[in-house]
């Protein structure tokens, strides 16, 4: 099986093991850039053995098939994650992220269309749901040039920068 999609300089493939460092220095040095748009992970996240930990039972996850996490690399460096987890039957819901060197790029437009054609061909799905923060106005941008439509808005779904904010919905359904 394929396990890697490109388009243009920038290509997507699955997490390994093996990835763990260079993952753990890509969330390293974009924690305070995540930290403006997302709810912040948990400090023991950013511990290496707590890490290995995590990065260990995704891989597990992943090959249950419970959900799909690739790395997007560009000229050899992870750039960005998108995912697919909290799959079920024929739906799952995307994330992603992408590091302040490489926002505004296209790149992470390119990467969700890759996951959700490889979501369709490899892994069945063909229903998807994504949220975001109400302030990450280019995930939201991404999502709906990615085919997306809102449905509906969470009000105080979570804490950012010690405010209150509200998540917004999206959904796709897709041909198979």
């Amino acid at each position: 099986m394929q396990s890697y999609y490109e388009r243009e300089a920038m290509i997507i493939r699955l997490l390994q093991q093996s990835d763990t460092e260079s993952l753990f220095k890509f969330e390293s040095d974009n924690k305070n850039w995540f930290q403006k748009f997302v709810p912040p992970r948990p400090e023991s996240y950013f511990e290496k053995d707590s890490f290995s930990e995590v990065i260990k039972d995704l891989i597990e996850e992943q090959q249950n098939r419970e959900c799909f996490l690739y790395l997007m690399i560009e000229d050899g460096n992870i750039v960005g994650r998108v995912n697919i987890s909290e799959i079920n039957g024929l739906c799952g819901e995307i994330g992603f992220r992408i590091s302040k060197d490489s926002a505004g790029k296209g790149f992470t437009t390119a990467a969700v269309k890759l996951l959700m054609e490889k979501a369709v061909n490899s892994h069945g799905l063909s229903e998807f749901n994504a949220k975001t923060t109400s302030v990450n106005t280019a995930s939201q941008a991404v999502l709906k040039k990615c085919g997306f439509t809102f449905t509906h808005e969470i009000k105080n779904a979570g804490i950012l920068n010690n405010e209150s904010i509200d998540f917004y919905c999206y959904r796709l359904d897709l041909e198979c």
